[in-house]
């Protein structure tokens, strides 16, 4: 079974996005993982999401049609990112 980034053909000219976003440890890069893989795409969105962990690293890869619906994504999704990290922050600031 193909997951989502892999149905995509090669040929054609899409805008793309890697980036790999460090935690602390590879607990916290877990716990951000699966805080926003829950959170899919609009239905409306031509944009594939795929995000995995690599280490201490989030990695998220983007595939649109063009650099705005990559934009667009890539904003909301750093502002989970952000509220995720600021999360963890207070969590591990109480233990």
């Amino acid at each position: 079974m193909l997951n989502e980034m892999e149905k995509i053909d090669d040929s054609c000219d899409k805008a793309t996005l890697h980036m790999k976003i460090p935690f602390n440890c590879a607990r916290e890069a877990e716990i951000a993982y699966n805080s926003l893989r829950v959170d899919s795409e609009p239905k409306r969105s031509q944009v594939l999401r795929s995000l995995s962990v690599d280490g201490t690293a989030l990695v998220i890869d983007l595939i649109a049609p063009d650099a705005r619906q990559i934009r667009l994504s890539m904003n909301s999704l750093l502002d989970h990112v952000l509220l995720v990290q600021k999360v963890i922050s207070k969590f591990s600031a109480k233990s």
